[in-house]
């Protein structure tokens, strides 16, 4: 979350005053400090009740790096059949198909079925292969930097795009585990974030539309 807020305040910087950016810059600083120390605590506590086999630093890295190992080891060489069960389930239950929308019942099925979980780190591109394929899965990889790059690019940043902007970095920021949005509830929120991203973008097509006409109709008379 703290990578999604500092996200924000980079690509909105231009909006403040450079007085505001030194206070903004003080009560992030701030906050965190606070946040590293309450996420040590956090640490120190499940590394006292876990397996003390690994040293702290150890456990640590084996954390941060469950995901891509997980992925090298069983899910690029594995089964890619999931079909859309793990990051469409709420699309494809919208449109009749048949889906899992609970994690325990995606994860019973997939295992008896390839003898291997789905519901476990993979990153969110081992989510996307799972669905896709390895090709799949890179399309949809350079879709997101595609997008992501022209809309940074232009001139004008507007809601619309600065909230799949949000999506993406969230997406990027938890990716290193997994993709957040497979949850069922997850992928409901996505689909109204979409519904509304849609109307903004026609509500700015019709106003461009309506301003265009409005010049044209000053220089017919000029």
């Amino acid at each position: 979350m703290g990578i999604l807020y500092i996200c924000c305040f980079f690509m909105m910087v231009n909006l403040f005053s450079k007085k505001q950016i030194k206070y903004i810059r003080k009560v992030g600083a701030i906050f965190s400090i606070l946040f590293l120390v309450f996420f040590s605590i956090i640490t120190l506590s499940r590394y006292n009740v876990s397996n003390q086999d690994k040293t702290m630093v150890g456990s640590l890295l084996l954390y941060s790096s469950e995901g891509p190992i997980k992925f090298n080891n069983e899910m690029y060489y594995g089964e890619h059949n999931t079909k859309g069960d793990v990051n469409l389930c709420f699309f494809k239950s919208l449109i009749g198909l048949k889906t899992y929308t609970t994690f325990k019942e995606r994860d019973e099925y997939y295992l008896n079925k390839n003898g291997r979980r789905v519901e476990v780190f993979y990153t969110y591109i081992g989510d996307f292969v799972s669905d896709f394929g390895l090709i799949g899965g890179l399309f949809i990889c350079l879709l997101l930097f595609i997008s992501c790059l022209k809309i940074l690019r232009s001139k004008k940043i507007f809601i619309g795009n600065f909230l799949f902007l949000l999506f993406v970095v969230h997406l990027y920021a938890i990716g290193f585990a997994s993709n957040v949005y497979r949850g069922f509830y997850f992928q409901k929120g996505i689909g109204i974030m979409l519904i509304l991203i849609l109307i903004m973008y026609f509500n700015r097509y019709m106003h461009e539309c309506r301003k265009k006409k409005q010049q044209r109709v000053i220089i017919s008379k000029l």
